[in-house]
């Protein structure tokens, strides 16, 4: 058994006090859920583009502090490509494009 401490739990009980965390995982995941859908479209967006710009620009100071020791011209591409790769993968189910890729197919007229 694992114990979850809680020192306001007026609304649970003792049962729900001493859950596996196998079955505290759905429990949590009911009570974080952010059910306005606006919402969750400007979270994932801000998620979304947070680690996009947190990968290329980690991939371009990796390369620029170390002298270009540790990272070249491929290495700051393969980071940027990461990010962007990452930040659909973590937005795309929710808000569908991220603004980068809208802004790219309004210019192309798709």
């Amino acid at each position: 058994m694992w114990a979850f401490v809680c020192q306001s739990s007026s609304s649970m009980s003792s049962y729900d006090l001493m859950l596996a965390p196998s079955a505290m995982a759905p429990k949590l995941m009911k009570m974080i859920r952010v059910e306005a859908p606006l919402l969750r479209e400007i979270m994932a967006e801000f998620l979304g583009t947070f680690i996009l710009v947190l990968f290329g620009d980690a991939s371009v100071a990796q390369s620029k502090l170390s002298n270009e020791a540790n990272g070249d011209f491929f290495s700051i591409n393969w980071g940027w490509a990461i990010g962007v790769m990452m930040g659909v993968l973590v937005a795309g189910g929710v808000s569908g494009m991220q603004p980068v890729f809208c802004s790219s197919l309004s210019k192309i007229q798709k």
